[in-house]
Formats: structure tokens, C-alpha cells, sequence
């Protein structure tokens, strides 16, 4: 039975991802339990582990590529997944892409751009089936750098593709409530200033 730690650690393919070296310090063992516990002792501030965003990407493409296979009947390739997360996290950091970005995203029109100075932006997305009344909506901040700093999903009811992304937005608005005295400190930001983008996927 696929479970969500079977699927991100435990897979013969998915393991293949983590016997990187750079991941010798947080590479789950058999184990493992739970997801969240996992990540917890990733995300901390340790220099010695890999950045926080490589992490998150690494994750989201062994989803995407679960999705590949499944959907596409296309084998997933643990040697090229590790270089296309390090490509993205370079793009993220830079606002440039690599080769290999750019043919990864040949086919989207659509770039994420750095908020300017000290501020933060929120992407905020939404997934609605028509006919279901269920809708996962999730959003991910991030500093001009790139840096991922926190991050929200949810589930709510819907009736339509409009209501849903609405959803994902009021989500957003709440979840930056909570995050601003988290993180303006830090980024010494006096005026904490946030921007909200919206991307919205109808499958």
C-alpha cells in the first residue's frame, strides 16, 4: 500500500534519490514512520545539512515524477532528479535559469519573479475536480532570494473552479496573518509588506 513515506523514502527507485552524499546526515532509514518528524530534523538550521528549499524541491519532484508514472506510464530517472532540483534551487536564487531549466520549462509561459528588497511573496495555488466538493489549496513564501520560509495546505469545500482558487487566496490572507510575527523580525522588514500570487490549476 502506497503510504506517503513508502512514496518519498522508501520506494527502491525513491531511495536511490537519497543516497546522494549530500544527504548522509538526514537520509531516512526503514524506519521511518513520519513525514513530518522527518522533515523537522531536516529543516533545521544546521549548516551542515543541505538548504532548506533543495529539500522541498527534491520532495516535489518525486511527487511529480510519482505522478509521471503513473499517468504517463513515463519511468522515473533518480539520476537526473537531484541536478533538476539543484537547477531549480538555482533559478529560485538567481532569478536565471540554467540549460536545463529552460528545457524543463520550455513549455510554461509563466516564470516565478523575487519580490523586491526585504519584502516576501506568497504563491497561493488550488486543485479542483468539477463535481467534487472537496479542494486542496496550498502556498509556499519566500524571501527576494528565493528562500523558502513557510508554508501552508489545506482542504475546503467547494462548488466551482472560481470559489476554489477564492479559497486558496483567503487561506493565504490568514496564513500570512500568522506567519508576519515569525519572520519581519528577522528579515528586518519595518514595514512587513507581503505580496500574494495566485496560480490556479483546474484538473
Amino acid at each position: 500500500m502506497e503510504t506517503t513515506e513508502h512514496l518519498l523514502f522508501l520506494c527502491k527507485w525513491t531511495k536511490r534519490v537519497w543516497q546522494d552524499p549530500i544527504f548522509e546526515q538526514i537520509r531516512p532509514n526503514n524506519s521511518i514512520n513520519r513525514t513530518d518528524q522527518w522533515l523537522l530534523t531536516a529543516f533545521r538550521r544546521d549548516q551542515n545539512l543541505p538548504a532548506r528549499e533543495l529539500i522541498s524541491l527534491i520532495l516535489w519532484n518525486i511527487w511529480k515524477a510519482r505522478n509521471n508514472r503513473i499517468f504517463r506510464a513515463k519511468e522515473p530517472q533518480p539520476a537526473d532528479l537531484l541536478l533538476i532540483a539543484k537547477e531549480q534551487q538555482y533559478t529560485l536564487s538567481t532569478g536565471r535559469s540554467t540549460k536545463g531549466e529552460r528545457a524543463l520549462n520550455q513549455n510554461s509561459p509563466t516564470h516565478w519573479r523575487p519580490p523586491e528588497g526585504q519584502n516576501l511573496k506568497l504563491n497561493v495555488d488550488a486543485s479542483w475536480r468539477p463535481g467534487d466538493f472537496l479542494c486542496s489549496v496550498a502556498g509556499i513564501a519566500r524571501d527576494a532570494a528565493g528562500r523558502v520560509l513557510d508554508g501552508f495546505a489545506a482542504t475546503t469545500r467547494v462548488s466551482s473552479a472560481a470559489e476554489a482558487e477564492t479559497q486558496a487566496i483567503l487561506h493565504g490572507i490568514s496564513f500570512l496573518h500568522e506567519l508576519k510575527p515569525n519572520h519581519v523580525r528577522d528579515l528586518g522588514s519595518p514595514s512587513g509588506s507581503y505580496f500574494i500570487e495566485s496560480a490556479f490549476s483546474l484538473r
